[in-house]
């Protein structure tokens, strides 16, 4: 249970002083005609007004309980809601009920309830200000709470997503973060590996920063299957990236270069620009007649 408290504020006064309380900005009038009304109100709630990461599409009900110090009444609407910046009515995605605080006479002590309900099918960051309008000793006077919620979905698909052989016992994965993130920040990543031989499936934790991974202890000749779920506060995405793997080593490209010197009756010298990547060796084939084939 959460509790706040807030003064009230008089109407048709001379003066006015304001006040900064746990609800926001209220103001206390104060003139020679009508006396400060005494009721303070306190409210509690059910969970914090600041609704935090809720996902979208997804109810979340706070019950606020008003108290009252002294005699008030309540009207037929004692309670409204409204953009705290501009103080214009807003509606959806919150909705109220007023429970049993409408046209209610509060005695010193005495309590009423609404309901405040948060559900946006749509992402995004909410505010919302309540105000609690009431009478008290002939004066007018209201408090205000204000509400928040960042509403998020669950991350999109990573893309891009590749491996490539990078030595004979290991290969790197490689992909691009979502472009959606889903209005909450990634996590991390789920790396998922199925070897296609031996349906082994295996699971990799990657930070959330990172755009590759290595994965090791490969055999040559194997091919894999590979999935890549994005995480955020939510969840997980919910389509994967997904790629296949063929753990094969790529053919060396033909030497260049090649050259023979020191000629003679027995014997030459052939040398060539070595080629990069895998090479166990070189084949030197001689024929007296002339190349005729690879």
């Amino acid at each position: 249970m959460t509790s706040f408290r807030a003064r009230s504020t008089a109407a048709k006064t001379r003066a006015t002083v304001a006040a900064i309380t746990a609800f926001g900005l209220l103001s206390i009038g104060m003139g020679s005609a009508h006396a400060v009304p005494a009721a303070v109100f306190s409210a509690s709630t059910s969970q914090s007004p600041d609704l935090g990461l809720v996902k979208t599409s997804t109810a979340t009900t706070v019950t606020v309980t008003m108290t009252a110090s002294t005699s008030a009444s309540t009207g037929a609407s004692p309670v409204s809601m409204v953009d705290p910046v501009t103080s214009n009515a807003v509606s959806t995605p919150w909705t109220l009920q007023l429970n049993n605080c409408a046209s209610k006479s509060l005695a010193a002590n005495g309590t009423c309830t609404f309901n405040i309900r948060f559900n946006s099918a749509n992402k995004g960051n909410y505010a919302m200000r309540v105000l609690f309008s009431y009478t008290s000793g002939g004066v007018a006077g209201s408090t205000s709470l204000d509400f928040s919620a960042v509403a998020a979905t669950l991350p999109g698909t990573a893309s891009n997503l590749s491996g490539s052989v990078s030595s004979r016992t290991e290969a790197l994965i490689t992909w691009r973060a979502p472009s959606d993130n889903g209005n909450s920040a990634l996590t991390g990543y789920r790396l998922n590996v199925t070897n296609s031989t031996t349906n082994a499936v295996t699971d990799f934790s990657v930070p959330a920063a990172a755009t590759s991974y290595p994965l090791s202890d490969l055999t040559l000749g194997t091919n894999f299957g590979i999935r890549l779920y994005a995480i955020n506060a939510i969840g997980e995405s919910l389509t994967p990236a997904a790629a296949g793997l063929s753990f094969t080593l790529p053919a060396p490209s033909a030497p260049a270069g090649l050259q023979a010197s020191d000629i003679r009756s027995s014997s030459l010298t052939l040398s060539w620009n070595a080629v990069s990547g895998f090479v166990d060796g070189y084949k030197v084939q001689m024929s007296t007649t002339g190349y005729s084939g690879p």
